[in-house]
């Protein structure tokens, strides 16, 4: 069923890293540079391989993978993500990657394209540090990039508020961050308490972790960072 895809010839010219997964997360195709990154000789040796067979370190991070091929799949659209991890000879890499369902000529799922382009770490990982020290360890890290937080209808500067909450910043902290008045900035904490139905900042962190909102990365910080980083 993949078939139309795994023998386009138009495959090996996709800018950055490319491959396709069955459903069972076995690779069926694979473009030169992401066989490269992931420490195979040629994109062949990638064919039938898991996550997990990956020839680096990335290989560890095999379970978020599948959970990110899973959620494609359950949500049956196409997910941005954000993920520095460690490749072919300990290279750091920070992508930004698309995962999207494809479809067979009946219209149903059968398997997962992924796209990757590469960010620079230069700019984008010293503002990131101070985000998530997993940055700094080395150790790998992956945001899902949306326009929202999932369930919960904030705006875009609640957004960007609940994300630097979340990351120990401070009310003056965001305000200077986002270049807004301090009020303007308490008005919004105070929103998000209501619509999470929380007391304080604590249960803010307390229930935003439950929800997994800690590896959420709303789209208008990605263009922020982008422009700071550039």
């Amino acid at each position: 069923m993949l078939q139309r895809y795994s023998t386009c010839p138009l495959f090996d010219q996709l800018p950055g890293y490319a491959a396709i997964k069955d459903l069972d997360a076995r690779y069926v195709r694979a473009n030169n540079k992401l066989s490269t990154l992931t420490g195979f000789a040629h994109q062949h040796d990638m064919i039938g391989l898991l996550d997990s067979d990956l020839k680096c370190q990335a290989a560890e991070s095999a379970n978020t993978y599948r959970k990110e091929d899973l959620d494609v799949i359950a949500r049956d659209e196409a997910i941005q993500l954000m993920c520095f991890d460690n490749y072919a000879n300990n290279d750091a890499r920070l992508l930004h990657t698309v995962k999207s369902p494809l479809r067979d000529e009946n219209g149903e799922i059968c398997g997962i394209m992924n796209q990757a382009q590469e960010l620079t770490l230069d700019g984008m990982s010293r503002i990131l540090l101070r985000m998530n020290d997993s940055l700094l360890n080395g150790r790998p890290v992956t945001f899902e990039i949306r326009e929202n937080y999932h369930g919960i209808n904030l705006s875009r500067r609640e957004c960007e508020c609940l994300f630097y909450l979340l990351r120990g910043f401070s009310a003056t902290d965001i305000s200077n961050t986002l270049n807004l008045s301090k009020r303007t900035i308490e008005s919004y904490i105070e929103n998000i308490k209501s619509k999470l139905k929380c007391d304080s900042k604590k249960q803010i962190f307390e229930k935003a972790h439950q929800l997994g909102f800690i590896h959420t990365l709303p789209i208008s910080i990605l263009q922020q960072l982008s422009k700071l980083g550039s």
